[in-house]
């Protein structure tokens, strides 16, 4: 007879990455910005302390650097950036680590269960949502007001008010670099899941279906690049199962558009976004064109500023030169938020780990393309779901030891 056994390590371990997944800038950790921060790095010294793992020199040279650079721009500013600003940052470095420091071994394995199972609720409470929107509602419990408007849901599943498919977050280019992250291990990584071709098949299957549900067209993009970084893949095998699932998914894609038109997936998400790019400024910015103007103000403010203006100089000018509070183009926000030096210091913690120890060249290449991307879709510049490739990559380059049917039994 067949005994459930339950780990307390294990969950422990599940909880820490679910923990990881919240500070991907969720619903719940947008709401509580303030003190969840803090909370996770308090958490984060009492695992270290308890399962006595070392701390990491990256992170300390980054902790160190980053707030040199908070306190020179405060000085010569008379404000600009706060201590949350490092806190934020520090906080996903260290989860990330701390996540993957529990159990190496299982890391990876354990972050693309918990990520499959989310992106099923996902579908889920998607399909559901427009069959019956109430019940969804009822489901997900009393509605709460966010940045204007109501969402429901915080834990499993958020429903926003255009009933896109957002997973636990606010906005769907948030939940696709999460899936996305998931698909890289996917499709290039898939010895390390300890998992059956058959198991890999369906849940990129999961995975894809629920991305397309999230009519994000950064997804899409980052969908696209993985796509095309397989085709270059040294096996031929990997090559014919990638462009079949191209293939497969601009099929579907092509169908909708062609049966439903103004109301298929890509027109408002893709074709629309497209046509963004215009003149436009003020309230009516749309999203395309806010972070072109956001890059051209971060270009205008580093050169003005190249030790950092801050976040409070930058939200000025932007208010007033843009006439618009509108986000996205972290990549350049931060670039003249931070300064060049805070900046240049993000970039080595992401790409000098990322060029190490990504298994091939070509991996290297894909996961430049998809931090851009993200980067500057979104007003973030440091994701966990980034971080997470490269640990991911780490362990696979340091310890090429633990496939077996064993350890598969373990998790």
């Amino acid at each position: 007879m067949y005994r459930l056994v339950i780990r307390p390590g294990v969950i422990i371990h599940y909880l820490l990455i679910y923990l990881m997944l919240i500070a991907n800038a969720s619903a719940f950790y947008t709401m509580h910005r303030e003190i969840l921060p803090a909370v996770m790095i308090s958490i984060c010294v009492l695992i270290a302390l308890l399962k006595q793992i070392r701390p990491d020199k990256n992170i300390t040279i980054f902790g160190v650097v980053l707030l040199t650079v908070i306190t020179v721009v405060r000085l010569m500013n008379n404000g600009g950036i706060g201590i949350n600003i490092f806190l934020d940052f520090i906080s996903k470095c260290l989860i990330v680590y701390t996540a993957y420091s529990y159990d190496p071994e299982f890391f990876l394995k354990r972050y693309s269960k918990l990520v499959l199972f989310l992106s099923g609720i996902s579908l889920v409470f998607y399909t559901l949502s427009h069959i019956n929107t109430g019940l969804a509602r009822s489901i997900l419990g009393e509605g709460y007001n966010y940045f204007g408007y109501t969402y429901y849901g915080r834990f499993l599943y958020v429903l926003v008010p255009d009933m896109r498919n957002t997973g636990i977050y606010s906005e769907p280019g948030l939940f696709q670099i999460v899936i996305i992250s998931c698909l890289f291990f996917l499709m290039y990584l898939p010895g390390r899941l300890l998992i059956s071709k058959r198991q890999n098949i369906i849940s990129q299957i999961i995975l894809i279906t629920a991305l397309i549900t999230t009519g994000s067209a950064t997804g899409y993009i980052c969908l696209g690049v993985l796509f095309i970084g397989i085709l270059f893949h040294k096996k031929d095998s990997i090559k014919r199962f990638a462009f079949r699932m191209l293939i497969a998914a601009i099929a579907l894609l092509a169908v909708d558009y062609a049966v439903n038109r103004e109301d298929s997936i890509l027109k408002p998400y893709l074709f629309d976004k497209l046509n963004e790019l215009s003149t436009s400024s003020g309230d009516n910015l749309k999203t395309g064109d806010a972070r072109i103007a956001v890059a051209q103000l971060s270009m205008k403010l580093t050169a003005r500023y190249p030790l950092g203006a801050g976040v409070e100089k930058f939200g000025l000018l932007k208010v007033e030169e843009l006439r618009t509070t509108a986000a996205g183009g972290g990549l350049f926000y931060y670039l003249a938020v931070l300064g060049i030096i805070g900046w240049l210091s993000v970039m080595w913690y992401i790409f000098i780990p990322g060029y190490k120890y990504m298994p091939d060249k070509t991996s290297f290449l894909v996961f430049i393309a998809l931090y851009i991307i993200y980067s500057i879709s979104q007003p973030y510049i440091l994701s966990p779901s980034v971080l997470v490739m490269i640990k991911a990559c780490e362990y696979t380059a340091r310890d090429d030891k633990y496939a077996g049917a064993a350890v598969l039994l373990k998790a």
